[in-house]
């Protein structure tokens, strides 16, 4: 099973594709699609530089399972509203790839699966 999982950032969207084979992960592919050298052009553009990238990544790849970080809101009104476009994005970019069915995970929840400590720095 080939799974996609992402974090989503305006500035730097992660990504990590693996393959589970019984109880092994095995990583295919880490990295991240970053806008920041774009950061004096519109959101749109950077949004759009974020759709292809997403689109390329599921054409590369036959991913049986995709997988995103929870979005949470803060204090900060700008960032929070930034992650939520880009969270429209991903979400448009996964329905085209025919991925409805994506898997939310929180940040704890993630952190305690990779070190057994839901509060491990990131």
């Amino acid at each position: 099973m080939i799974i996609i999982a992402f974090d989503l950032s305006l500035s730097n969207t992660g990504y990590a594709v693996g393959e589970v084979k019984g109880r092994s992960l095995k990583l295919i592919e880490v990295g991240s699609i970053g806008t920041k050298r774009f950061a004096k052009r519109s959101t749109g553009f950077r949004l759009n530089y974020i759709a292809k990238e997403i689109r390329e990544l599921y054409k590369k790849y036959e991913i049986d399972k995709v997988v995103k970080e929870r979005s949470f809101s803060n204090a900060r009104i700008v960032a929070t509203q930034q992650i939520y476009k880009v969270n429209g994005v991903f979400e448009l970019m996964t329905h085209i790839a025919n991925h409805d069915d994506f898997s939310e995970i929180t940040p704890p929840s993630i952190k305690k699966q990779l070190t057994g400590n839901g509060k491990a720095s990131k």
